[in-house]
């Protein structure tokens, strides 16, 4: 099995939700519209880490997207990521790619320097290449 994360989870999650006196409104109703909730957030857990606690076997692809960075912090930025979550491969990626087809995108392997893809078409091809190895080597065990 393989599972590609397609977009990253949400780093947030809503905790509770306030009225401007700070009592703690019922999130099952209508919140008024009459005056601005106060939203208190958690930080969510990284779903990306957990998919291999579940299954230690699945073929893991995750997109890694920073912004403000040059390429080589964001190449490390996405290594890292992908040792955390034992991820097979990771996709390098910056705010541009969100808007535009031609962005470039890094895609890495555990074991490789990664490889520069123009545009999500060239990437999309790459990951589907990576993928057919991967889950024929395992299929091959």
């Amino acid at each position: 099995d393989a599972v590609i994360m397609g977009a990253a989870g949400s780093d947030w999650v809503v905790d509770k939700i306030c009225d401007q006196d700070g009592n703690v409104l019922d999130m099952n109703g209508k919140i008024s519209s009459d005056i601005a909730p106060i939203i208190h957030f958690q930080k969510a857990p990284k779903v990306l880490k957990q998919i291999k606690e579940w299954d230690p076997e699945t073929v893991l692809v995750g997109f890694k997207l920073e912004s403000d960075v040059n390429e080589e912090e964001l190449f490390e930025r996405a290594k890292n990521r992908m040792e955390e979550a034992k991820a097979s491969v990771m996709i390098a990626n910056s705010p541009h790619s969100l808007y535009s087809r031609g962005a470039v995108h890094y895609v890495i392997g555990q074991n490789d320097k990664g490889k520069l893809c123009n545009g999500k078409d060239e990437t999309a091809k790459e990951i589907v290449k990576r993928l057919e190895v991967l889950c024929n080597h395992i299929t091959a065990l």
